[in-house]
């Protein structure tokens, strides 16, 4: 993360309590450092190498989980709002009151000869809620196909782990299947502490047990009377703690369980979540992203799911939590209710990006 301190780590038996962070964890021989965010956040106002200093917007909007210039977080930001504005403008109207617009709106009516029509999940997952962040260090954890899933900058959590700080991993829904889980312990630390949380026993699905590091747990994940996640935190000590990665994939409870997955004492930095098809009942994805946006998370991985009866009728999202701050920049999300005249707003004033929120000025304007 920082090259000129790099520069001078070389190799990792360097007395690391002379660079001006205080706390760099070195990995894999040197070609990695990673910051303590909390370190530098409290160490505010000192300048270090490469234009960073302490307190700096990459760390103050994500939580400590980032440490970049303020150039480059800048340039993120644009890039996200931009994106945001996009998908306002596709969620905002149904073109001419019907779904024959190719960006098939969520909940909008079909045509008036095609009565009870909706809208093919494919399609809609084809024009909507596409990433606006990026992760440097993205690292696909578990298997290669089905089951796998990608991780914002994996080495963070390892660095985080190596640092003898909690590194703590939710698995909701099994069967059997605990790929993830050893690329959890293989591929970031062995130091993690993960849980396997499934509604049956494992003896339900196979005859071996769950591997040694697995702790494995039966609930059904779901609001009263079901248990909800904050229970689960509560039960298993992990109350006021970072779960790391939050992994689920539970056949479609997403929909109906999502509005409990940050109650009191919950707090998750990564979801990574398959969702089926679009939606249950009078949930669909417009409220299922707002909730997971207003609360700070940002989209930094989308994948559809092609091996599927019906491909791309299910998509693997990925979303890591940054700051509301960072996420709304201005409100540019729009409610559905506001479909006839939607625009996205950034400052009040339709789709005009900040000056000063971006590098690129000639660029200030979003058409739409």
């Amino acid at each position: 993360a920082v090259r000129s301190a790099a520069a001078e780590v070389a190799p990792c038996a360097a007395n690391l309590a002379d660079l001006p962070a205080a706390h760099l964890a070195c990995l894999q021989g040197g070609a990695a450092l990673s910051v303590a965010g909390e370190l530098w956040a409290a160490d505010a106002g000192t300048v270090y190498q490469d234009g960073f200093s302490g307190g700096n917007l990459s760390l103050s909007q994500s939580a400590g989980f980032f440490l970049e210039s303020d150039e480059q977080w800048k340039m993120r930001r644009y890039a996200h709002i931009r994106q945001m504005c996009m998908q306002a403008e596709a969620t905002g109207k149904c073109r001419d009151g019907t779904q024959e617009d190719f960006r098939c709106p969520w909940g909008c009516p079909g045509p008036a000869e095609m009565p009870g029509y909706t809208c093919y999940a494919q399609v809609y997952w084809q024009n909507h809620y596409e990433p606006s962040f990026s992760c440097a260090g993205e690292m696909r954890i578990g298997s290669q196909g089905d089951g796998g899933k990608w991780v914002c900058d994996p080495l963070r959590i390892a660095a985080k782990a190596a640092r003898s700080e909690p590194c703590i991993v939710y698995s909701v829904g099994s069967r059997g299947d605990y790929a993830f889980e050893s690329g959890v312990r293989t591929s970031i630390s062995d130091a993690c502490e993960i849980h396997t949380i499934d509604q049956s026993p494992w003896s339900n699905y196979t005859d071996k047990a769950p591997p040694d590091f697995v702790h494995y747990h039966v609930y059904r994940i779901g609001p009263a009377p079901d248990t909800p996640i904050s229970q689960v935190v509560k039960e298993l000590g992990h109350e006021g703690k970072v779960i790391d990665i939050f992994k689920i994939d539970c056949e479609g409870c997403e929909w109906h369980t999502y509005m409990n997955w940050l109650d009191s004492g919950v707090y998750i930095r990564q979801i990574l979540v398959e969702l089926h098809a679009t939606g249950e009942n009078k949930v669909g994805p417009d409220e299922f992203f707002r909730f997971l946006f207003d609360a700070g998370y940002v989209v930094f991985h989308k994948e559809p799911n092609i091996e599927s009866p019906y491909p791309g009728r299910c998509q693997e999202y990925a979303f890591i939590r940054l700051t509301p701050e960072f996420v709304r920049a201005e409100q540019v999300y729009v409610d559905r209710s506001l479909r006839r005249d939607a625009r996205c707003h950034v400052a009040g004033d339709a789709c005009t990006l900040l000056l000063w929120e971006v590098l690129w000025r000639h660029l200030a304007k979003c058409s739409g």
